[in-house]
């Protein structure tokens, strides 16, 4: 079977990947931030000349909110330098490349259902940065598949789901207005995607997300409706109050980066 090398193992997104991909019998490699430090140019040549062939690289590794972060870097600077820096290590090897992208490409709006559109006009930084990922992918590798992938969530745990948009759990939840619609991704809609494009020869660029949603007012408690031009506003003020868990709990709703907008809708239980 195939050598798989997984960034971002350990996180939410990357662990799906490593226990499936395990399970059907590949040679998975999951190295730890002190095994693998991808923001260290030199660990990652160091890294891949001290590591077996590697067939296919799946990168998952990736800040999704904030700055200054790590080593006073913007989260879209600190992502790009990660994929840089991994990108320049297998320059020479060429292994396949499955990068998980973000629909926050788009840029907060409804996503079309293709992907013919390669840079498609964004306006948010982590968006762009992605964009900025995937044109470093396509230039620099000959084997690539670009998952933009929606939200992720656990179909075992959708408390990362609800956490997005209740201010006080099942009780009072913060709903933009008009509210938008978007989508989310199932750790099984990502794994059922993954799994074929370690095998496949194609390059690809695709859309990642399930169908089965429902609406902000399906969901229980009580709704605290906010306009979207005083969303700014609003987050600033309970930061200024210093509530800055509110201040994280308002951007993550408000921020009009599909990434984080997405939190205003809340995939339907099946049971």
């Amino acid at each position: 079977m195939k050598n798989v090398l997984v960034t971002g193992g350990s996180g939410l997104v990357g662990a799906a990947i490593v226990d499936r991909l395990t399970a059907r019998g590949y040679n998975v490699i999951c190295p730890t931030r002190r095994d693998l430090d991808l923001a260290d140019k030199g660990a990652c040549v160091d890294f891949v000349e001290a590591t077996e062939s590697i067939d296919v690289v799946v990168h998952c590794a990736a800040v999704a909110h904030g700055t200054d972060l790590y080593r006073s870097f913007s989260t879209r600077a600190y992502n790009s330098l990660l994929f840089e820096n991994l990108l320049s290590a297998f320059e020479g090897a060429q292994p396949r490349i499955i990068f998980l992208s973000s629909i926050s490409v788009y840029d907060g709006v409804e996503w079309p259902s293709d992907c013919n559109h390669l840079s498609p006009p964004c306006r948010s930084e982590y968006g762009r940065g992605k964009l900025d990922d995937e044109q470093l992918l396509r230039s620099s590798m000959r084997s690539f598949a670009i998952l933009r992938l929606a939200p992720f969530f656990s179909v075992s745990n959708r408390h990362d789901v609800a956490s997005r948009f209740y201010i006080v759990p099942k009780r009072i939840k913060l709903k933009i207005w008009p509210t938008p619609r978007f989508q989310f991704c199932s750790d099984k809609t990502l794994i059922e995607r993954v799994v074929p494009l370690i095998e496949s020869p194609w390059n690809s660029i695709s859309i990642v997300d399930d169908h089965d949603v429902a609406i902000f007012d399906d969901l229980p408690g009580f709704s605290l409706v906010l306009p979207r031009f005083l969303s700014v506003g609003f987050a600033k003020l309970c930061r200024l109050l210093l509530n800055e868990a509110l201040a994280v709990k308002c951007k993550k709703a408000l921020d009009p980066s599909c990434v984080e907008t997405a939190s205003l809708l809340l995939v339907k239980d099946p049971n």
